[in-house]
């Protein structure tokens, strides 16, 4: 079908889809706007009242003018909004055209572009996408403006997202392009531009989606300048699972946490993803990727790209909690400009695999110029570390007292720098009572690994069986400080190439047991930046 009146047609279209079963294309032959003000229309005689912002009114089936005798409305129309209603298959080609509701900045209750609900599908199409609208390319859903979630499009159902672009919607809630409420998202292509979340009393999170509950798949899309006055300047998934391939994360900005993407509850994986110039506001965290889920979700970053990212804490990702695998990955000129982890600040003890990434001219203005360690459980597999620096301890890598650093693989830590001379690569603290301790796997021929002690103390390296004293000197070199060999039980663990998949390799994981004798009379302040508080 071919319509050229939107008004009629799109109520054409929907109840053909309601009553027939069949899917219906409806294609988009100039831009279509809402009206300017209120008013009524009449179809065949019945008169019909609007609202400003309104795309259209829901007439009755026989008012239409194409023979239909049906006296029922044809729920076309939500709130204003279109509508796409449950048991509808429904696909908009675009065709180079934009759908804008022109609510501008006054932001009212359902004052989304699209709303699908629960079992109605759509699929947007274009079959012009080179189509020139200046800042985006093809044909656009624009203009959004909504009080309760969803500038852009709210889905209850499934969003089939194969062309377009999401431009300049906002809310005052969550969502400023996309509201996925246990719906199933699937964009193949387009992307979402400037949409925002603002001027809210309360939270209000996810600039450009906002997952709570369902699925959101993403790939080949790019998600660029989208705001969160709260967190998530690009996607926030409260609850649900989110998968992105090849999604470019571009000049996204949160208030509070994650620039880009956070994540509170559910399942995410990023894979051949870029993550370029997103940010926080100086005293938050993760200017790229923000995890704080409980233990039981995963999280897989792989052969992804972050650069130019800035935070407070993990210029690119802070890892709050949750199991984190981050696989063949490049970190450059990410920054930390408030306190530590230039590339990445871990946080969680829920595991965190570390696997033949490499971090290179990342900066922080405390410790840990790459990667700030402030919890057990983080295993680095493989690593290359160079031209990074800090202001403080750690040019490299930072290694609380309190905690460990597992290491094997191939690696390369030097020609890092801290403004602590002797801790231009990796910085191990001397507590009041702790020392943080490094547990040895085998490392591989070519590695070569720089240390200190912040106080100039002992570096406990634990002896491996994998490991001959000529490789120990050849691949560990200290700077300032003295290394101590720890006898410790070795036990044969199960290494998980991808946490993951069921492809995985046997070596051997030190695991010792540091017993700590004496006590603490009073209290000890030391740095763990746990956030807690749970965000709606």
């Amino acid at each position: 079908y071919t319509f050229y009146e939107f008004r009629t047609s799109w109520s054409y279209a929907v109840y053909l889809a309601r009553t027939t079963g069949r899917e219906v294309i409806f294609k988009m032959c100039q831009d279509y706007y809402p009206w300017t003000s209120s008013g009524s229309i009449k179809f065949n005689g019945k008169k019909y009242k609007y609202s400003k912002y309104d795309f259209g009114v829901n007439i009755r089936a026989c008012d239409i003018g194409m023979g239909l005798a049906s006296t029922d409305k044809i729920d076309a129309f939500r709130k204003g909004a279109i509508f796409v209603p449950s048991g509808a298959k429904i696909t908009i080609d675009l065709n180079g055209f934009c759908l804008d509701r022109r609510e501008g900045s006054k932001m009212r209750d359902d004052g989304e572009v699209i709303n699908i609900a629960s079992g109605g599908t759509l699929t947007i199409i274009d079959s012009n996408p080179n189509a020139n609208h200046g800042d985006y390319m093809g044909g656009g859903i624009i203009g959004g403006s909504s009080g309760d979630g969803a500038g852009g499009i709210h889905v209850n159902g499934t969003l089939n997202m194969k062309a377009g672009t999401i431009y300049k919607c906002n809310t005052d809630e969550h969502g400023g392009g996309i509201y996925v409420k246990g719906g199933t998202v699937n964009i193949t292509g387009g992307g979402i531009v400037k949409c925002e979340t603002d001027d809210s009393w309360d939270n209000c999170h996810g600039g450009g989606i906002y997952v709570n509950g369902g699925s959101c798949n993403i790939s080949n899309c790019v998600i660029r300048n989208c705001d969160s006055e709260d967190d998530g300047g690009a996607i926030y998934v409260n609850s649900g699972k989110l998968v992105c391939r090849n999604v470019r994360f571009l000049n996204n900005h949160a208030n509070d946490e994650g620039g880009a993407v956070y994540i509170w509850e559910g399942t995410s994986s990023f894979d051949g993803c870029t993550f370029s110039s997103n940010s926080t506001s100086d005293d938050d965290n993760g200017g790229a990727l923000y995890i704080n889920t409980k233990a039981k979700y995963k999280h897989s970053v792989k052969n992804c790209v972050f650069d130019y990212n800035t935070a407070g804490d993990g210029g690119a990702i802070f890892i709050d909690d949750g199991e984190v695998e981050i696989i063949n990955s490049t970190f450059n000129q990410n920054y930390a400009e408030d306190e530590d982890g230039g590339a990445i600040y871990v946080n969680s003890s829920d595991g965190v695999y570390l696997i033949d990434n490499v971090f290179t001219n990342n900066r922080c203005d405390d410790e840990g110029g790459a990667l700030y360690i402030n919890r057990d459980n983080v295993i680095i597999s493989g690593v290359i570390m160079t031209g990074n620096r800090s202001k403080n301890h750690g040019g490299a890598i930072y290694v609380d007292s309190f905690n460990d650093l597992n290491i094997q693989g191939y690696c390369r830590i030097l020609d890092n720098h801290s403004d602590k001379k002797h801790t231009d690569n990796v910085a191990l603290q001397d507590g009041l009572v702790t020392r943080a301790f490094v547990y040895v796997g085998s490392l591989e021929e070519g590695s070569l690994i720089r240390i200190a002690s912040t106080e100039k103390g002992e570096i406990n390296l634990t002896k491996s069986s994998n490991m001959s004293q000529y490789q120990y000197s050849h691949y560990f070199a200290s700077d300032g400080s003295t290394f101590k060999f720890v006898d410790v039980k070795e036990k044969a663990t199960p290494f998980i190439t991808s946490v993951f998949n069921s492809s995985w390799s046997w070596v051997i994981i030190i695991v010792g047991t540091v017993i700590l004798i004496g006590a603490l009379v009073g209290c000890i302040v030391y740095k763990r930046k746990k956030k807690g508080e749970k965000k709606q």
